[in-house]
């Protein structure tokens, strides 16, 4: 079992429309859990 308090790290694309909509559903989703958050490769890239 993970604890609330195991550091997290998202290696990858996040597929969403831009950079403040993938920062926000991470904010909002795991939060205090994560130290960076990659920009999602949005854009043309998200396919």
């Amino acid at each position: 079992m993970i604890n609330n308090s195991t550091p997290l790290l998202f290696v990858g694309s996040i597929p969403l429309g831009d950079t403040d909509s993938v920062l926000d559903v991470v904010a909002d989703t795991i939060g205090v859990r994560l130290t960076s958050v990659p920009d999602g490769e949005t854009g043309v890239r998200s396919n």
